[in-house]
């Protein structure tokens, strides 16, 4: 079994437990490739390929770049939360040892989990770009609020006046998207959730598209500048011609599951989803 480890070292405890699983890979003559780079380009390539599964040891955003790192090849994650939240994450780092027993002994699940991939188009060219959690939009400057107009296809869905926009997809449901008063949905699913981000209009809120519309966002105000986020990993401002166009992704991020809390325990024990008190 080879182990692709990709490790926050700003979180406290990293080093040693992602020497744990090194030492846990010798002694049971199994490979681990601790990665330490913040971009896929400091890879070595080949050996992350040929990965069986990757361990990301960190919270939420070390997982976002362990998917990065993966891409459209579907390597499943274990998601490991040395932080605070840890929302994606299986397990905590006390179940480290147990976790790698359980892929070595094929005890485990693997959950799909639906990306969204688009491009941004404009003087300069054409982008690519994939998510996990989110795509976005937002207008370049503090004081200033944007105009965004969206369709699906051809077809205008709405002209929105508004800090922003977030395209998110199920598994994203429960970040920004849900502090922007989106709504909260079974990661398992696959659909595409449109969120305004502080609407200049009472009429406008969340939409909940099937995975197979094509959404299209054109910013219709002229030399005004847009910014566009991925994931929190990476930020591009675009001048106001662009033309960004999203939808569900054809492969998977494929989450390792070994029997941790399910969605709904999460949201009970993490968000405190239905609390009273």
């Amino acid at each position: 079994m080879k182990l692709a480890v990709v490790v926050n070292r700003r979180k406290p405890g990293a080093d040693e437990r992602a020497a744990a699983v090194e030492r846990w890979a010798e002694r049971r003559g199994q490979e681990a490739y601790t990665i330490d780079g913040a971009a896929p380009e400091a890879i070595d390539r080949a050996r992350f390929d040929r990965s069986d599964f990757v361990i990301s040891l960190g919270g939420d955003g070390t997982l976002l770049r362990a998917a990065r790192f993966v891409g459209e090849r579907e390597i499943p994650i274990l998601g490991v939360n040395l932080g605070s939240l840890g929302f994606l994450a299986e397990i905590g780092a006390d179940g480290i040892e147990e976790a790698l027993e359980s892929l070595r002994a094929g005890r485990f699940h693997l959950e799909d989990r639906m990306n969204l991939e688009g491009t941004v188009n404009d003087r300069a060219g054409e982008r690519s770009f994939r998510v996990l959690n989110d795509a976005v939009i937002t207008r370049v400057g503090a004081t200033r609020i944007g105009h965004f107009a969206t369709y699906l296809g051809d077809g205008l869905i709405s002209a929105y006046t508004a800090d922003g926009l977030i395209l998110s997809t199920p598994t994203g449901s429960t970040a920004y998207n849900l502090s922007a008063g989106g709504p909260i949905v079974n990661p398992t699913l696959r659909v595409i959730v449109m969120t305004p981000i502080c609407p200049h209009a009472l009429g406008l809120r969340p939409l909940i598209l099937p995975e197979t519309e094509h959404i299209r966002v054109e910013c219709t105000e002229p030399d005004e500048e847009v910014r566009l986020a991925t994931d929190g990993q990476e930020s591009h401002v675009y001048r106001s011609d662009a033309v960004i166009r999203v939808r569900a992704a054809r492969r998977p991020t494929r989450l390792v599951r070994v029997g941790g809390k399910d969605f709904h325990e999460v949201l009970r024990h993490k968000l405190h989803w239905g609390k009273r008190e």
